[in-house]
């Protein structure tokens, strides 16, 4: 399929000529990925991550002379990296071009097959793709399952998905079910994403009177292990949806406007409890956009309360997922954009999480 499709323009000869005289809808803010995790470079295959634990309870009462050797030994456990091996490449033949105004931006004579040195391809195109990849891997990073399935077939994904925009591994959130599956203290239940149509799922405001959005984030970190309680990283990610209840509850209750921070990256924040949550939007997006049922959503209001260091994204090589090469084939008179790397995500200590859904 092409990059560029005729179909969706009407041409008219010479009525759009420049490139700059066109619209371009705006692009979402995504946070940077470095922002909310650590990245882990030169993870080429399967490698072990260490876990140790420490030492507790040695001391006892003295029984007496060569009396009293305990033993005790340094808890330890293990996860690892599994990269997988991704691919970007997209290919566009020169004659899709004539069918639109871009047939102005081609070279002439010999060099009219190729597409690469035009400014729409080398610098348009190229960066609509560097934006996309960028895109991709935050959403591969949350939502992959190397057993994703369509809802029909008991999983969680709308009819109309490509299943191979999420198998390539399995994300946080696949982790992040497991992690609080095993251990029930780490989850926070938000009672709205059990609604069985898109209303009974959307706040009301007996939510607002209730201080509904309020108690979930509240309870994040109240009910954080200590540790991970009292980790100076400790932050949490929150869809659009739950974090705008939580602003509407403080106005509704306390007559107060929560005050939204925008950070460097674009997206917006907010503090509760003297923890900064984080929106992310890239999430309210997928799960309306891919998980839906055509009744209900799944799961459609989320937070995870995270540590950053605690968050790790491995890649091969720092940055790859936005290096291409722009490169003309003469024998298939085609023009590419391709690149690739090999990434995975992992949630390192169980215990420096809390989930809410």
């Amino acid at each position: 399929m092409a990059v560029i499709n005729p179909a969706d323009l009407t041409f008219n000869g010479q009525e759009v000529r420049e490139f700059a005289e066109c619209i371009f809808e705006e692009l979402y803010a995504n946070p940077v990925l470095d922002q909310n995790h650590l990245i882990v470079e030169d993870i080429v295959a399967k490698q072990q991550i260490a876990i140790f634990g420490h030492l507790s309870k040695i001391t006892k009462k003295d029984p007496g002379c060569g009396l009293g050797k305990v033993t005790k030994n340094i808890p330890m456990s293990e996860k690892f990296w599994n990269p997988v091996q991704l691919k970007i490449w997209l290919s566009e033949c020169h004659n899709q071009f004539d069918a639109t105004f871009m047939v102005y931006y081609k070279k002439k004579g010999k060099e009219y097959p190729d597409l690469t040195v035009t400014e729409i391809f080398s610098q348009w195109l190229v960066e609509e793709v560097s934006q996309a990849a960028a895109e991709d891997i935050l959403r591969i990073v949350y939502f992959s399952d190397t057993a994703a399935k369509k809802i029909a077939d008991g999983g969680v994904f709308s009819a109309s998905v490509d299943l191979t925009d999420y198998d390539h591994l399995n994300g946080f959130f696949k982790q992040a079910f497991a992690i609080v599956a095993a251990n029930s203290k780490q989850r926070v239940t938000i009672a709205k994403n059990a609604g069985a149509s898109y209303a009974a799922q959307t706040f009301d405001d007996n939510d607002t009177t209730n201080r509904v959005a309020t108690k979930i984030l509240q309870n994040l970190i109240w009910n954080a292990d200590i540790r991970f309680r009292n980790d100076p990283n400790f932050e949490i990610l929150a869809t659009r949806s739950l974090a705008d209840q939580y602003a509407k509850e403080r106005l509704n209750n306390d007559k107060l406007e929560t005050v939204y921070h925008r950070e460097e990256s674009g997206i917006e924040s907010i503090m509760v409890l003297g923890k900064k949550v984080f929106i992310y939007d890239i999430w309210d997006r997928t799960i309306q956009a891919d998980q839906d049922n055509g009744t209900k959503w799944n799961l459609p209001h989320r937070a995870l309360a995270v540590s950053k260091n605690n968050m790790q994204i491995g890649f091969d090589e720092d940055q790859a997922y936005g290096d291409f090469d722009v490169f003309y084939d003469k024998m298939t008179e085609t023009s590419n954009i391709k690149g690739g790397y090999k990434a995975d995500a992992v949630i390192v200590e169980d215990f420096r999480l809390m989930f809410a859904y």
